[in-house]
């Protein structure tokens, strides 16, 4: 039975402290991608974790700021180079393809400090060319405003 791409975010906290969790988390849901915010995966802990969702047919890919995305075995996904937008915010990028299709994935953790930052953000990813195949997920700590995509014409 195919029951679609799933996928699963969360802000974590911290991926050591609540290793378990993930684990039964990932083994429960069985995700195709899992979206972590505030991982704090430091001194080589990435390695570490890595050897447990082997397993259970996971790998990870660390981004910056904290940030990773937890990848089924088989899906065809990759980090990709981020955007000049993308400088003072929190955001990893990855390409997905399914089928004959590519698609975005801007995985990203809000500025929950600035409301500010938040508009400037959405504002930069309305200006980005990046066709009609795109997913923004992750932990927004705000009510998203969806008035861009519409600009933008990437519904």
């Amino acid at each position: 039975m195919n029951r679609g791409l799933r996928l699963l975010t969360w802000n974590i906290g911290s991926a050591c402290i609540h290793k378990e969790a993930l684990l039964q988390l990932l083994a429960d849901n069985d995700p195709h991608l899992c979206f972590l915010q505030e991982s704090q995966l430091r001194h080589g802990m990435v390695n570490i974790l890595r050897r447990e969702l082997k397993p259970l047919r996971y790998d990870i890919l660390e981004g910056k700021h904290g940030l990773c995305t937890i990848v089924r075995f088989g899906l065809n996904v990759a980090p990709i180079a981020a955007w000049e937008a993308d400088t003072d915010f929190r955001v990893q990028r990855l390409a997905l393809q399914v089928g004959g299709q590519r698609i975005l994935v801007r995985h990203r953790h809000a500025h929950s400090g600035s409301a500010r930052k938040r508009k400037d953000f959405n504002n930069a990813l309305a200006l980005e060319p990046c066709g009609s195949l795109v997913m923004d997920v992750g932990d927004f700590n705000e009510r998203p405003d969806g008035s861009w995509l519409e600009e933008a014409h990437v519904l």
